[in-house]
């Protein structure tokens, strides 16, 4: 075999090793993996085993190993790019994931609570509507109240709760002593409403004694 084609032997031995180096310095002590430095010593050897090779030799098995690590950094750097575009693709499909869940939930904890509140509304306004026509205007005013707690922009809940408070007093003697304090309050809420607002005026009329 000539000088020239153990050359290029030795450049095919070289080409089917993955390690490759990144400058002239020191090129041999970085080829520690794959049996590049091996393959170098042996090639070395089957082309001039007591002698060292040309300047131009070297050189040309330095380019062909550049060309090779290049190759493999771009392939590494295109890998390494996949794998950062599909994690960042994962990260955000947990995290929308985790979002529309979140949100369902919260939905859910809304209707629940819409459901109860709207239970103890009904059950609140049916026992004051009970109480009230059977003349129990106490006990009504006080249900009347937690259903207005619940519905405090009704204005019709609102006037019923003050004919309680008035009623009470006047039939049965009871809540006298705040019956002014409250038909102050529903009536600020709702000045709006006539009804109520003279249903204020009336009582206040007729009880300046309550003042």
């Amino acid at each position: 075999m000539s000088f020239g084609g153990s050359v290029l032997a030795m450049i095919t031995t070289l080409q089917n090793n993955r390690n490759l180096l990144r400058s002239n310095k020191g090129f041999l002590s970085r080829a520690r993996i794959g049996g590049l430095k091996e393959s170098y010593q042996k090639a070395k050897e089957e082309l001039a085993p007591h002698q060292s090779l040309s300047e131009f030799d070297r050189q040309l098995i330095r380019n062909r190993i550049r060309r090779q690590y290049r190759r493999r950094a771009l392939r590494n750097r295109s890998l390494f790019f996949i794998i950062l575009i599909s994690f960042t693709l994962s990260v955000y499909a947990l995290n929308a994931r985790y979002t529309h869940q979140q949100k369902a939930e919260q939905s859910q904890k809304i209707n629940r609570l819409e459901a109860e509140t709207n239970a103890a509304f009904r059950e609140a306004l049916t026992n004051a509507d009970e109480s009230f026509k059977t003349g129990n205007y106490y006990p009504a005013l006080h249900q009347y109240l937690e259903a207005l707690k619940l519905r405090p922009e009704d204005a019709k809940l609102a006037y019923k709760y003050a004919l309680s408070c008035t009623l009470a007093c006047e039939v049965e003697g009871k809540f006298c002593d705040r019956v002014m304090d409250e038909l102050k309050w529903v009536s600020s809420k709702h000045p709006q409403d006539k009804a109520l607002q003279q249903l204020y005026l009336r009582f206040k009329n007729n009880h300046p004694e309550l003042h």
